[in-house]
């Protein structure tokens, strides 16, 4: 985005934020998207 459309970035120099920080725990993810490859009929 910076190289190619910097007119469509408000704040070019504002610092990262990590929307979600509870889900930087890797062995919490990987718990999570355990079976998220099996289909499921209406989540159960």
């Amino acid at each position: 985005m910076k190289t190619h459309a910097p007119q469509l970035i408000m704040l070019a120099h504002a610092p990262l934020q990590i929307p979600n920080p509870d889900w930087m725990d890797e062995p919490k993810v990987r718990k999570a998207l355990k079976d998220s490859s099996k289909n499921k009929l209406f989540g159960h």
